[in-house]
């Protein structure tokens, strides 16, 4: 489900639909979600999950962020899959991969692509890479090109569109050198704006 859908399901009737909308569970909007000081146990980023009917817990989970986009629960944390396969030059660290790549001649750049061929054919990387640049051109082009505020209370206004307008006036007639440095700043402002707008 789309946590923008979800937030606006929340604040305006506190409950969210799950399973597109068969089920609907209650989520008050205040105590719904708990942010708590105190790390859990295992590590920095963690959440736990409860559901509950009434006063009566039916569910708990707790659920890790590790890093790399992997997500573990705490029952498997620090546990090696067991189907995990061997890459030929393995590494926990940046002194590591240094070392592998003084050892072998390879860039690091080189080096995690032979990691990735031990995991996924090169056709597959191809299309993963391939999905994540239209994902992050698609955010581009939303930034420069959506006016008006940030969500948000402190309405911060958008300013990659008007720097694009104004660019895209003066580029014709400039010859200034540094002016790529602008056109620059705009890709960066507007994935910046992109991301605080959570798109």
């Amino acid at each position: 489900i789309a946590f923008r859908s979800l937030s606006v399901n929340v604040d305006t009737v506190s409950v969210c639909y799950w399973l597109r909308g068969a089920h609907e569970v209650d989520f008050p909007l205040h105590g719904g979600m708990n942010f708590h000081e105190t790390n859990l146990p295992l590590h920095e980023n963690g959440m736990s999950i409860s559901a509950f009917a009434g006063d009566k817990l039916l569910y708990s989970k707790t659920y890790y962020s590790i890093g790399g986009g992997f997500i573990v629960d705490e029952e498997n944390f620090g546990k090696a899959a067991s189907n995990q396969v061997s890459v030929p030059y393995p590494f926990n660290s940046a002194r590591d991969l240094q070392k592998h790549c003084k050892e072998t001649g390879l860039s690091l750049s080189g080096l995690v692509l032979q990691n990735e061929l031990a995991l996924h054919t090169k056709e597959e990387l191809n299309a993963h890479f391939s999905a994540i640049w239209e994902v992050m051109k698609s955010g581009i082009e939303r930034g420069i090109n959506t006016e008006g505020l940030l969500p948000g209370p402190m309405r911060i206004p958008r300013r990659a569109a008007a720097l694009r307008r104004m660019l895209v006036t003066n580029d014709k007639n400039n010859t200034d050198p540094m002016m790529v440095v602008d056109w620059i700043n705009m890709y960066a402002l507007a994935v910046n704006e992109e991301n605080a707008a959570g798109g």
